[in-house]
């Protein structure tokens, strides 16, 4: 079977097993979209064929706010589409499951490959739902570590600083002054290493934060 075909098959067949109630399919970017009333979950099926032989998958769970990538629009350096694509979080699960998934395009593993990954779906994407249920879910999983010591700020790439800087101020503000240090140093450690997507946004930086900080901008 053509590694297309067998793809297309891949899918079908979740969407048959309706593990992912709600959720609808996108082709364009292989994306299960889950649209709730402050942003959306979602699965990328990031995916590829392995010299004509088998076709790879390797979802990918992200969640996104809307309110924390909405004031950033005018002056994002990605494109209208990508911007508005972007996830504010990958799901940090703290289990263990299956990752990737290798299906035979000859198709003797696929039903067993298959209904692996429907399982594996369903478990992770139902954790996910609840562990980021709400920002301020979010917030205590994915900030609050940073602030307390025990997690580390990205080490790569810009626009996560804009959105973990939104969140710390609508659900902690009494930490938000604490937190920014953290966050600007992170950005000048990066800056001086030309981090790439960081030199974009530098010399701005200052006046992305006093709008950020404006009354009024954390609005949908």
């Amino acid at each position: 079977m053509k590694a297309r075909d067998l793809f297309n098959r891949i899918v079908s067949d979740i969407e048959a097993a309706n593990i992912l109630p709600g959720y609808k399919f996108r082709k364009r970017d292989s994306r299960f979209i889950f649209k709730t009333e402050w942003g959306q979950f979602f699965v990328e099926l990031d995916h590829y064929s392995f010299y004509g032989e088998s076709v790879c998958i390797r979802p990918v769970y992200e969640v996104r706010y809307d309110i924390l990538h909405k004031w950033t629009e005018i002056f994002s350096k990605l494109s209208k589409i990508d911007h508005r694509d972007r996830s504010t979080f990958f799901s940090e699960i703290n289990f263990a499951y299956k990752k990737s998934f290798e299906f035979i395009q000859d198709c003797t593993n696929y039903q067993e490959e298959c209904t692996s990954l429907i399982n594996t779906l369903k478990t992770v994407m139902e954790y996910t739902q609840q562990a980021y249920a709400t920002m301020e879910k979010a917030f205590e999983k994915e900030i609050l570590p940073i602030l307390q010591g025990k997690a580390e700020l990205p080490n790569i790439a810009a626009e996560w600083a804009f959105h973990y800087l939104a969140m710390c101020l609508l659900c902690a503000p009494e930490r938000y002054k604490e937190f920014k240090a953290m966050v600007l140093k992170r950005l000048e450690e990066l800056n001086n290493r030309n981090e790439p997507n960081v030199i974009k946004y530098y010399a701005d930086l200052d006046k992305i934060l006093a709008y950020l900080e404006t009354p009024g901008t954390l609005k949908l």
